[in-house]
C-alpha cells in the first residue's frame, strides 16, 4: 500500500513537473546531442552532429519513461523499473527543467527508488541459474524469430522464471490436456501448429478465464468480436467458455488477420491483442513500416501501441520455447493425458446435476466440462452438444432416456403487456425474451400467448414456500430444480448475497435446504400470519409498497410476505395486491375499527 501511495504521488508529481517544465524550460539547446555520435572510417565524409532533440520531445519522452517505470514496477520488474526512472530523471534534466520544479520530486522519488532497490536483490536471488542468448535454438515452428532470440524474446523469458512461475507450470499442466486437440484443429486449418501456444498467453489454456476488460474464454473473446466469428451468448449459454467453438473462432479470426497483414504471423498476432484498426494505424503513422522487430522500435510504436502489445508476439515466442523444453528453464513437462471427451448431442432441457447423477459421475464433472452451460442447463429449444467424459458415453445415452426433462418457464401475456414490461418483471433482457420466444416485433404479441422466460425452469416460477426467522428474515425452502440464479433472480438479489447470507462456500444447493432470502435485521420481528378481511389492491402509478402499507394500517413486511414480494421487487400501474386487514369493507371504503 506504500508503495502504491507513493507511485501515485510520484505520477501527480511528475505530470505537474511536466507540465510546469512545458512553461519552465528556457528555451537553451543542450550543450551536448541526446545520443553520442558513432565514429566513421576516414574515407568517409565527416559526421554532421546529431541535431539536439528539442524540451517538448525530451518532456515526452520522459513522461512515456515514467509510464513504462510504473508498468514494470506494476508486474515486478524492479530493475526495469528503476532502470526507466533513471531515465525519466537523465530526460528531465536534458530537458533543462526549471530546478526548483525538478526538485519537488527527489523525495516521492526516493521513496519508490529504494523499494525498486529492494526489489532487485530479491529478484536477483530468485533468478534461476545463467543461460547464454546465443545458445537458443530457434525451436519454433513456422513462426518467425530471429537468431538469437531478441531482446524482448529473451526478457520475456527471465519473466517466466521470475515474475510468475507458478502459473506458467500451471498452465504447461493444463495445456498436456488440450494440446492434441488443438494442433489437429489447427493442422486441419493450414496454420501453424505452434500458433496453439496463444491460448498459454491469452489464459494460460483456461476455458473459464475472464478479464478485466471482458474477454472470456481461452482465446479471450470480446463479446463483438465473439459475435463475428460465430459465438453467440443468451441467458444459458456463451459460446466464448466453450473452448471447441472458441477454437474455430480463433482460427478464423487469426487467418484472417494473417490474409490482411501480408501473411506476417508476427502482425497478425499482435493485431488480434489490439485489433486490426489500431495495428493499421500504428503501422500507417511509422510510414508503412511492416517488420514487425523494426515497427516496435519506431516512435510510431510509442505512441500508437500498448506496451501489452509490444510484448504479445515476444511472449508468444517465449512461451514456445520454454514450453518445448521446459527442462532447460527450471520447469517440469506435463505427464497428464490427452483429454478423453466425447461429443453427443442433447436436445431437450436437463438439469448437468440430474444428468451426473444418472450417469453415476462425481457431481459437477458435466458443469467443468461444459462452462459454457451458466445456469447449469441445457437450452430448452435448441439441440446443444454436449461434452462428456468417453467413458460414459452409454451411460448418458441411456441417460437421456430415463432422466425427466426439465419444463421452461411460461409467462402468460395478459391485455396491455409488452415485451419489455414482462422482461422487466422477470429481470431478464428484452431482446433476449423476444429471441427465445421468434416475436419479431412488440406489436405482434397476444392475449393469452405463452412466452418462455429465458433462464427459468417451470419448477423456479411455481409458488414459492417461504417461512420466517425469529428474527424476521424470509427463509425460503429449496425445491427441485432450484439453482443459487433462481432464487437470486426471483429475490431481487446476488448469488454472493445469498452466500454471505447463509455461509455458503459452494453454489450447489440441495432439495429441502433453508436459505436465508433476506439480510440479517430485516423484518424488525416475526411477519404474521394472514388474518382479518382479505382485500385487493389494484396499484396506481407512483404507488409503492411501503406507502400502500401505511395505507391501509399494515406493517410492510407483511405486505411483502403476503404477495411473495422482497425489499427491492418493483411493482407496477394495474398489478394486484392481497392486503390481510381488520378494516370493515363498505361500499369499497374501509372503516377502521380500532380494538
Amino acid at each position: 500500500m506504500t508503495r502504491r501511495i507513493a507511485r501515485l504521488r510520484l505520477l501527480y508529481a511528475v505530470a505537474a513537473v511536466i507540465f510546469v517544465a512545458g512553461c519552465a524550460t528556457t528555451g537553451r539547446t543542450p550543450t551536448k546531442p541526446s545520443e553520442p555520435i558513432a565514429e566513421m572510417p576516414a574515407a568517409e565524409p565527416e559526421p554532421q552532429p546529431v541535431e539536439p532533440r528539442s524540451a517538448t520531445d525530451l518532456l515526452q519522452a520522459a513522461r512515456e519513461a515514467f509510464e513504462n517505470a510504473n508498468r514494470a514496477q506494476e508486474e515486478g520488474d524492479h530493475e526495469a523499473a528503476l532502470r526507466d526512472y533513471t531515465l525519466m530523471l537523465e530526460l528531465l534534466i536534458e530537458a533543462d527543467v526549471d530546478p526548483s520544479a525538478f526538485y519537488s520530486l527527489r523525495s516521492e522519488l526516493a521513496r519508490v527508488l529504494e523499494v525498486s532497490s529492494r526489489g532487485i536483490e530479491v529478484a536477483r536471488r530468485e533468478k534461476p541459474a545463467e543461460w547464454k542468448p546465443e545458445e537458443l535454438m530457434p525451436e519454433i515452428s513456422g513462426l518467425p524469430m530471429p537468431i538469437p532470440p531478441p531482446p524482448r524474446v529473451v526478457r520475456q523469458i527471465e519473466k517466466v522464471q521470475t515474475l510468475y512461475p507458478k502459473n506458467f507450470q500451471a498452465g504447461l499442466d493444463r495445456a498436456a490436456t488440450y494440446i492434441p486437440h488443438l494442433k489437429a484443429e489447427f493442422a486441419k486449418a493450414g496454420l501453424p501448429e505452434d500458433l496453439v501456444w496463444l491460448a498459454m498467453v491469452e489464459s494460460q489454456f483456461n476455458p473459464r478465464a475472464y478479464s478485466r476488460a471482458g474477454a472470456a474464454g481461452m482465446w479471450q473473446f470480446m463479446s463483438a468480436t465473439g459475435r463475428r466469428y460465430g459465438l453467440d451468448r443468451d441467458a444459458y449459454v456463451d459460446d466464448r467458455y466453450n473452448w471447441h467453438k472458441a477454437t474455430q473462432a480463433a482460427i478464423a479470426y487469426l487467418t484472417e488477420l494473417y490474409e490482411m497483414f501480408d501473411e506476417s504471423w508476427p502482425l497478425a498476432v499482435s493485431a488480434y491483442n489490439m485489433g486490426e484498426r489500431g495495428l493499421e494505424r500504428a503501422i500507417a503513422a511509422a510510414g508503412g513500416e511492416r517488420d514487425f522487430w523494426r515497427l516496435l522500435e519506431t516512435r510510431a510504436a510509442d505512441r500508437h501501441i500498448r506496451l501489452e502489445t509490444k510484448e504479445f508476439y515476444p511472449k508468444l515466442c517465449a512461451s514456445i520455447l520454454v514450453a518445448k523444453n521446459p527442462e532447460r528453464y527450471g520447469f517440469r513437462a506435463s505427464t497428464a493425458p490427452p483429454m478423453d471427451i466425447k461429443r453427443v448431442a442433447v436436445k431437450g432441457h436437463y438439469s448437468l446435476e440430474d444428468l451426473d447423477r444418472a450417469c453415476g459421475l462425481p457431481s459437477g464433472t458435466l458443469k467443468q466440462l461444459n462452462p459454457d452451460l451458466l445456469l447449469g442447463l441445457t437450452p430448452p429449444f435448441d439441440t446443444y452438444t454436449l461434452t462428456v467424459p468417453a467413458s460414459a458415453t452409454e451411460r448418458f445415452q441411456v441417460a437421456l432416456q430415463s432422466v425427466r426433462q426439465l419444463q421452461p418457464g411460461f409467462h402468460i401475456v395478459k391485455a396491455g403487456e409488452t415485451p419489455s414490461q414482462i422482461a422487466a418483471r422477470y429481470r431478464v433482457s428484452t431482446s433476449e425474451l423476444m429471441r427465445l420466444n421468434n416475436v419479431k416485433s412488440a406489436r405482434r404479441l397476444r392475449i393469452g400467448q405463452r412466452l418462455a422466460i429465458p433462464g427459468r425452469t417451470a419448477a423456479s416460477m411455481e409458488g414459492r414456500s417461504y417461512t420466517t426467522s425469529s428474527g424476521g428474515r424470509r427463509v425460503y425452502t429449496v425445491r427441485r430444480g432450484d439453482c443459487l440464479y433462481d432464487i437470486a433472480k426471483a429475490e431481487g438479489v446476488t448469488i454472493d448475497n445469498l452466500k454471505e447470507w447463509n455461509n455458503l462456500t459452494r453454489t450447489h444447493i440441495r432439495i429441502g435446504e433453508k436459505l436465508y432470502v433476506s439480510p440479517p435485521g430485516t423484518g424488525g420481528g416475526a411477519s404474521t400470519a394472514p388474518s382479518g378481511t382479505k382485500i385487493t389492491h389494484v396499484v396506481r402509478k407512483n404507488e409503492f409498497p411501503g406507502g400502500i402499507a401505511a395505507k391501509y394500517g399494515v406493517r410492510l413486511a407483511d405486505l411483502l410476505q403476503w404477495n411473495t414480494l422482497t425489499s427491492r421487487s418493483i411493482i407496477r400501474p394495474g398489478q394486484k395486491l392481497v392486503i390481510y386487514t381488520a378494516g370493515c369493507k363498505l361500499d369499497n371504503h374501509y372503516c377502521w375499527c380500532f380494538w
